[in-house]
């Protein structure tokens, strides 16, 4: 929540520091809300139209809270564009009101990316430092790749010439993808190559609406395309692999995640 709010909104919640003025609480309440808010919309997915038989106040009070903390941070962006103000370092929500007029739509597309972007990225780092606690030799590589910005901050070409990191955070996608199991719904009638018969191996007709869910988790370790190691943590296999839809951390197609890169 740190990271995402630091980037998305200019203001971290700091969740690690001592309360300042009383502005963390406010941050802290912010946090709680999102939290809660997300909770309540996953278990109306979970159980449909069924969720109307138990009404939850709290949910709409929640949903205030966060709008209100993240409309405050609008009408300030909003503010310093008027004003011809530029502030560094980059930041989305700023990013946004250069280009997009309404207020409203300007919170829902933060909020979204929060949501989308704050589990996620919690979850990669977790697993990469659990890795990394028992890998010494890996850890001491990823220090002696980074010391080369003698502690400046890099730019996204830098990054991506790291290529022990970049290997380290895909096999940790590899095995830990964020989002292991997801679905789409068919927008037309359509067959695929594979799926059908007893042994899944015919044709399988999909009608127009159904729901197609796929196990990224069980992608990510088949052996027949990560190798008989397929369940090792192994960050030097990405030295000669070359993929495309056998690994979806961030799924794929036109709606691909944004947070790939």
């Amino acid at each position: 929540m740190d990271m995402a709010t630091d980037f998305l909104f200019g203001e971290s919640t700091n969740s690690l520091l001592e309360d300042q003025y009383g502005y963390h609480s406010k941050l802290k309440g912010f946090a709680e809300s999102v939290q809660y808010a997300q909770d309540r919309i996953a278990m109306h997915m979970a159980l449909g139209k069924w969720a109307l038989l138990k009404p939850d106040p709290k949910f709409r009070h929640h949903v205030r809270v966060v709008h209100k903390f993240a409309d405050e941070l609008v009408e300030k962006a909003l503010q310093e564009r008027d004003s011809g103000s530029k502030t560094q370092p980059y930041v989305l929500l700023r990013a946004l009101v250069e280009d997009v007029q309404d207020p409203i739509q300007v919170r829902d597309e933060v909020l979204n990316i929060l949501i989308a972007g704050r589990d996620t990225t919690a979850s990669l780092i977790s697993n990469i430092f659990l890795m990394l606690s028992t890998r010494p030799q890996l850890w001491s590589m990823l220090q002696n790749e980074v010391a080369q910005f003698n502690n400046q901050l890099p730019k996204i070409d830098d990054i991506s010439q790291c290529k022990y990191l970049r290997y380290t955070i895909n096999e940790s996608l590899r095995l830990f993808p964020p989002v292991p199991v997801n679905s789409r719904i068919a927008n037309c009638d359509t067959i695929l190559p594979r799926g059908g018969g007893p042994m899944g191996e015919t044709p399988l007709f999909i009608p127009k609406g159904t729901p197609v869910i796929y196990n990224v988790f069980g992608l990510h370790r088949r052996q027949d395309i990560y190798g008989a190691d397929a369940e090792e943590f192994n960050p030097f296999r990405w030295q000669s692999l070359r993929l495309s839809w056998e690994f979806l951390p961030f799924s794929g197609g036109p709606r691909i995640c944004i947070g790939r890169k």
